[in-house]
Order: structure tokens, then C-alpha cells, then sequence
């Protein structure tokens, strides 16, 4: 009985071995197609069409490097654009930063005081009482957070898969930088980096609320701003809202673009 037993674990221990390996290759091949993905669409054209774009981003408080990331925000090589920055208090600890920052910005750029919420998340609250007052005008939204740190080439390669009608909504990703030697920031980054290589062409992308452009005229279709009004989350209420939208609910990844950073 012993040696019967010993035959299984041995048994058990090759099997399970060889279907680590085979897991392990699978996940290579599919790191692969995501690379061979993001390459082809870093060196797309984006174009030259440039609808007028609203750029929201909520501040909420200090963080590590606030001010270079709105200041990045303000940067964009892109010619129609304006910057609506909301928080839910003057009190807000970031006021004055963000408040300077929109002071100096060359594209036009707004601070939007949204108060407390009520029934939603605070996040969510904002980005309502901001898009309640943007002129008729903005053709596109796009939405960012104010821990990333994107590139000036970010908005016109988010804005550019629009142009297809069939594109519901275009997203990308934050890619994070390990800070120095901490391990706990090098854990994070290799966490973060098996999610983003989730996306890809064809996959069950969501919106990613730090990065995500929509045709106004789609989000007043499918109701977003309704669907905010009793939800904590502004990103996976949006991909809920695509999803329901028939022909609409296709929606593309883009990618963790150089420089976009959370620590």
C-alpha cells in the first residue's frame, strides 16, 4: 500500500509539473501577442482629425508629484482641447495646486468646485456636476486621473480610434514604475503588468477611469450619466453602459503609454 502510494503522489507531482509549464508557456506566447499588440498601435498613425475634447480629471488631496502631473495634462500635442479640473472643495488641500496649475496653462483650463455627493461616489459626483456644464460645443470627453503622468502624445493617440462610429469608447491603462529598490513598489508594478497585458484587440476590455475618451454624443446614448448617478465607480459603470448598448458595445484598449505612472 505504501509503495501503491508513492506511485500516485510521484504520478501527481509529474502531472502537475508539466501542467505548470504548459501554463507558463501560454502565458509567454500571450505576453508575446500583447507586445507584437502594443507595437503595431505605438506606431499607428493617429491622424490628423482632432474633435474639440473636454479633458476631466478630479483632484482629491496631495500626492507624490501633483503638480508635474497636471502640468503633464496641459502638455498635450493637440490642438482643440480644454483641461476641467474638479474637486469637491476649495478646502481640498490641492486647490492651490491645481489652481496654479490652471493659472499657467496654455490650453484653456477650468477649476471646478463640485461640493459633497449625494447617493454617489465622490469621484462620480464630480465628473457629473463638471460634464452638466460643459458648453454644447465638446464632441468628445476624455477622462483622466490626477496620479498619472501620460505624455504629450496620450490624448491624440486616446482620441484617434473614434474616428471608427463602430468604437464605443477608446481606453488605455496605467503602467506602473517601481520606485528605486522598494520591493513593495516592484511587487506592485509586476501585479499591475499581468492586468494590463490583459487588454488587447479583441478581449473583454473595460474602461480604465484614468483613461478613457467617448463621443458625447455615445455617452448621452447609452445613459452614463444616469448610470452615475447612484454608483460608486466611474469606470466600470461606463463599461456596464457599453456592454448594454447593442452594437455599440465594442470598445478598444489602447495602450500603457511611456510615462504614465502610479506609485
Amino acid at each position: 500500500m505504501v509503495l501503491l502510494g508513492s506511485i500516485y503522489v510521484e504520478a501527481l507531482f509529474y502531472y502537475l509539473a508539466v501542467l505548470q509549464i504548459a501554463v507558463g508557456v501560454y502565458l509567454v506566447w500571450q505576453g508575446l501577442r500583447w507586445v507584437e499588440y502594443v507595437r503595431r498601435r505605438m506606431q499607428g498613425d493617429p491622424g490628423f482629425n482632432a474633435p474639440r475634447a473636454a479633458l476631466l480629471c478630479p483632484c482629491k488631496g496631495m500626492e507624490p508629484g501633483l503638480e508635474r502631473n497636471l502640468v503633464a495634462l496641459t502638455e498635450f500635442d493637440y490642438r482643440n482641447y480644454e483641461i476641467f479640473f474638479i474637486l469637491a472643495s476649495a478646502s481640498d488641500s490641492a486647490y492651490t495646486t491645481v489652481k496654479r496649475v490652471a493659472e499657467r496653462s496654455k490650453p484653456p483650463a477650468h477649476v471646478i468646485i463640485a461640493n459633497q455627493p449625494e447617493g454617489c461616489g465622490e469621484k462620480v459626483h464630480n465628473l457629473r456636476m463638471a460634464i452638466e456644464q460643459l458648453a454644447a460645443e465638446f464632441e468628445v470627453l476624455v477622462f483622466a486621473d490626477s496620479d498619472g503622468r501620460p505624455d504629450k502624445f496620450w490624448l491624440r493617440r486616446l482620441v484617434a480610434p473614434l474616428n471608427d462610429k463602430q468604437t464605443g469608447a477608446a481606453t488605455t491603462m496605467r503602467w506602473m514604475i517601481p520606485n528605486g529598490h522598494n520591493l513593495a513598489t516592484a511587487l506592485l508594478a509586476a501585479w499591475n503588468a499581468s492586468i494590463v497585458s490583459m487588454l488587447s484587440e479583441k478581449g473583454k476590455n473595460f474602461c480604465w477611469g484614468g483613461g478613457t475618451a467617448i463621443r458625447r454624443s455615445v455617452f448621452d446614448e447609452i445613459r452614463v450619466f444616469d448610470e452615475w448617478s447612484h454608483s460608486v465607480s466611474d469606470d466600470y459603470s461606463m463599461t456596464r453602459a457599453l456592454q448594454r448598448a447593442g452594437p455599440l458595445d465594442r470598445f478598444r484598449a489602447g495602450v500603457p503609454h511611456a510615462g504614465l505612472r502610479r506609485r
